[in-house]
């Protein structure tokens, strides 16, 4: 939710993306490993992409 917060208010588009997608995405995925792994990815993403 912070990525969230932070992308809209500084009107970035990967942390917004990135924050929605951490809030959304264990609703669709239900084994524990890749949780895990997409969370991570999902994590480091703003960090690793610069806009």
């Amino acid at each position: 939710m912070g990525y969230m917060i932070y992308g809209k208010k500084q009107k970035k588009l990967i942390p917004l993306g990135a924050g929605i997608a951490l809030c959304v995405f264990p609703y669709f995925i239900s084994h524990l490993g890749a949780l895990i792994i997409t969370g991570i990815a999902l994590t480091i993403l703003p960090y690793c992409v610069r806009n």
